[in-house]
């Protein structure tokens, strides 16, 4: 059986998926063999112009003896569970699988799914869709998210030179990431747009040259020696960010953790990719140019998407092209000077002793065996000499932009989550004090303690976040973990994805794409649509993620769009949860947080989902002893 023709579906449950996707998961026991009766969607069998009919995707479908099959793709009940009728040890496996694919009602029920026909935006002529787009463009997030809950869940809107088709199903982001991944690269319109910025970097290149960067980046990002120099800079910059949140508790001054947190993952992204430190976080939160510089390209990127004129005003240099171009200047002028001094380092070092040698993992050593440079741009340098100037500038820029504006978003995002929900606050402080009671008494911090003594306090928990304790899948950190996932849900790093279109092709949905076209799938809309997640899906609640033994489950890819799926999968999630889950144990541990009265949170509009206007709170210190009880 040829096993790449896998799809997520049973044959059979591709169509009922399609046509019921809105409704949520029934407890009809029937339900199964009726979606398993209905018969193939045609839709899945397509027709290119001039090519041949491709053949319809099936499911390796598991029969045994020893079990019984179950309606999603890698999927078995065991003998166990096929033969406990009196424990619903069925039931409980299939509501586990809901997590990853979501289930259809039987048909003659009320049906929204995709329409290749109408239902979108309205579209002027020659304009297309641009005049409404704009219209809700500081809101365009859940202007799309509308449509997406009138319209169905694929619906096209047309341009001046092509049309861009928004998608929030998840069979067609399997169909663009995975099943047809070739046919919908970045293309050259996503290109040229951010050229400028990310210039050839992994980003935004594909093809032989994706595929090399993808293989050497990977091969980087899992090497043990980046790893150990990434984990101490993480907890290094929690450590500090601890100790200012600290001192603004003693002092009762309100703090701006969005900007804080761009300071410590820009501080801790930079490090780790140049060696360089830019000390943007510390106590006087100085004037960084390079922050300034990086937050103004990519605000300023965005609207290429949308302004038909951006080359116009790039030719003329005006508006928002000219502060653009000026951003990105300074970044080059930045990272270039970075490049020679490094290359001059590496040059002075194997000069100075002819002991000095390239181990098999490309690292350089001294006479002592000692590392002399563990950052990623020098390793690119030591792997590849004949690498040039602008093709390293490409690919640091790529994951200083991974490392910093991502997690800073989420962190962000995740405070504004906490201050809403205060009980999930409680909850990962119950569990963070549970994981420092089994290495250390926890201490007694009461109302009127030292702040010498509470930063002490704080790096020796610091100290407790070993990368075994934080990531082992049987770590103490289930509810966190569960919390930060459910954060990015709701607030996913990159809110629209764009795919070109190589060739013609039919999605999934119906939808006819045509060669330059744009596909653009919307991570922000998918987690908060009820016929993906449910009635409670707008609602922040992260035991959506834990199971009934409290242990984390993911969800299927593509679903859960935030890290993409298939061959572009996110190379630096691990990475990423590392530094939150770091970052939020000690804050979560030694602090609560409270808005400031009056402050309005929206988000602006970038590549990145960042807030318009900051997360403005106050934060107060955590007491396990009143002062009472301490004087006696």
């Amino acid at each position: 059986m040829n096993l790449s023709m896998q799809s997520m579906y049973l044959p059979g449950e591709r169509a009922a998926v399609r046509a019921h996707l809105n409704h949520p998961p029934i407890s009809s026991h029937n339900l199964w063999k009726d979606m398993l009766a209905l018969q193939l969607d045609p839709s899945s069998s397509t027709t290119r112009p001039g090519r041949s009919q491709r053949p319809i995707q099936h499911t390796v479908k598991v029969t045994s003896n020893n079990g019984e099959s179950c309606p999603f793709s890698d999927t078995f009940i065991s003998t166990e569970a096929a033969n406990d009728a009196s424990s619903n040890a069925k039931d409980k496996q299939r509501r586990k699988d809901a997590r990853f694919f979501v289930p259809a009602k039987p048909p003659g029920s009320s049906q929204m799914r995709s329409k290749p026909e109408g239902g979108g935006p309205n579209a002027w002529p020659v304009l297309g869709t641009i005049p409404e787009l704009w219209l809700n463009y500081d809101r365009m997030h859940d202007w799309l998210l509308e449509y997406f809950e009138k319209a169905g869940l694929t619906f096209a809107a047309p341009m001046l030179t092509n049309t861009y088709f928004y998608t929030a199903d998840p069979a067609v982001c399997e169909y663009i990431l995975k099943t047809n991944f070739s046919n919908y690269p970045k293309g050259e319109i996503f290109h040229d747009v951010l050229n400028e910025f990310l210039g050839d970097g992994i980003f935004n290149s594909d093809g032989e040259q994706w595929k090399k960067q993808r293989k050497l980046m990977s091969a980087e990002v899992q090497r043990k020696v980046l790893r150990d120099y990434s984990l101490v800079a993480y907890r290094e910059k929690a450590h500090v960010l601890a100790s200012i949140v600290s001192k603004a508790s003693y002092s009762s001054t309100s703090l701006e953790m969005q900007d804080l947190f761009k300071r410590m993952t820009l501080d801790t992204i930079v490090e780790v990719a140049t060696g360089t430190q830019l000390g943007a976080l510390s106590h006087d939160l100085p004037n960084v140019p390079f922050q300034s510089a990086f937050d103004e390209a990519n605000m300023n990127v965005h609207l290429r998407f949308i302004d038909p004129l951006w080359r116009v005003k790039r030719f003329l240099n005006l508006g928002p092209e000219a502060r653009f171009r000026d951003a990105v200047q300074y970044m080059d002028t930045f990272l270039y000077n970075v490049i020679r001094t490094r290359r001059q380092d590496i040059a002075q070092a194997n000069s100075r002793s002819q002991s000095s040698q390239l181990t098999k993992h490309g690292e350089i050593l001294t006479d002592g065996g000692k590392f002399i440079r563990r950052d990623l741009l020098s390793r690119y340098m030591i792997l590849d000499e004949s690498t040039t100037d602008k093709s390293i500038r490409d690919d640091v820029l790529s994951f200083i932009m991974a490392g910093r504006d991502s997690t800073s978003s989420v962190l962000a995002w995740f405070i504004y989550c906490l201050v809403s929900k205060p009980e999930v606050a409680e909850k990962i402080y119950d569990e963070l004090c549970a994981f420092e009671a089994q290495h250390r008494p926890t201490p007694s911090l009461y109302s009127d303690v030292q702040e010498g003594e509470l930063n002490e306090q704080i790096q020796q928990f610091v100290d407790l976040l070993t990368f075994e304790e934080v990531t082992s899948t049987n770590s103490n950190f289930q509810y966190l973990h569960a919390a930060i996932t459910e954060t990015i849900r709701l607030y996913p790093v990159v809110p629209q994805d764009v795919k070109g279109v190589l060739e013609d092709d039919v999605l999934p949905s119906g939808h006819t794409v045509h060669k330059g076209d744009l596909v653009a799938f919307i991570p922000y809309a998918m987690g908060r649509l009820k016929c993906l997640w449910g009635p409670d899906a707008p609602d922040y609640r992260p035991e959506r993620w834990l199971n009934e033994e409290g242990v984390f489950e993911g969800a299927s890819p593509f679903k859960f769009t935030a890290f993409q799926a298939g061959p572009r999968s996110c190379l630096g999630k691990d990475a990423a949860y590392l530094q939150m889950k770091i970052v939020m144990a000690v804050l979560c541990r030694f602090f609560k947080f409270e808005s400031v009265p009056g402050h309005q949170i929206n988000y602006r509009m970038s590549a990145i989902l960042m807030m318009k206007d900051g997360m403005h709170i106050t934060a107060s210190r955590r007491t396990t002893i009143s002062p009472q009880s301490h004087s006696l």
